[in-house]
């Protein structure tokens, strides 16, 4: 019996890739794809797969984000994070989400398939590269943030509008203001615009 593969990523390239890499291995069959979060969302809903390869930088919802949903409709639903982003806030996202691994995109080939091989038995995988930085991660600017104040920040950093953060998150315009100013306060910064260069250059948000 094959397993079913989700692959979630916004390049089509990265995606043909994953297919072939997966596919070459016996028993995983790659049977939908997405490009965004809420698409990633759908194909879940129609195609239950026994597993979701998910990237975390989408358009219109993140890779957490999606994560999230995926469980909420699924609680049993595996969901494995494939990124480029190797900082322990995402790490901590993805798994408070209900990721049950998380990859990053340099490692070899044979790390994700046995990413993949763990995620089938439920068992938690993170990168070697990046698992002594999650569980002893320093203090950094992203550990002052909360996981919804980072969520607000993506926004923020999208360019997104309050009501459009807020319809995002299923929050209230008013409290993703409140929200807006505690991350400033936080960073210590006044701007939007010094808050969005803060956070691209520190790392804080996908971009």
């Amino acid at each position: 019996m094959n397993t079913r593969i989700l692959l979630v990523d916004d390049h089509l390239v990265v995606r043909d890739a994953l297919r072939r890499l997966l596919e070459r291995r016996d028993g995983l069959s790659v049977v939908a794809e997405a490009a965004d979060g809420h698409e990633a969302v759908r194909a879940y809903e129609q195609f239950r797969p026994d597993l979701t390869v998910m990237d975390i930088s989408l358009p219109r919802m993140s890779g957490v984000l999606a994560t999230r949903a995926i469980r909420e409709i699924d609680p049993e639903a595996r969901v494995l994070i494939l990124t480029m982003h190797d900082r322990a806030c995402f790490v901590e996202d993805a798994l408070q989400a209900g990721a049950v691994g998380y990859v990053v995109k340099t490692a070899p080939t044979h790390e994700l398939l046995n990413a993949v091989e763990a995620a089938l038995r439920s068992d938690v995988y993170l990168s070697p590269a990046i698992a002594r930085h999650a569980v002893h991660g320093a203090a950094t600017p992203e550990h002052k943030l909360s996981l919804r104040e980072r969520q607000v920040l993506q926004g923020i950093v999208e360019g997104l509008g309050s009501k459009e953060i807020a319809a995002d998150l299923h929050l209230s315009a008013r409290t993703v203001g409140t929200h807006r100013s505690n991350i400033m306060r936080k960073l210590g910064l006044h701007k939007t615009s010094s808050l969005v260069r803060f956070a691209i250059r520190e790392g804080l948000v996908p971009v």
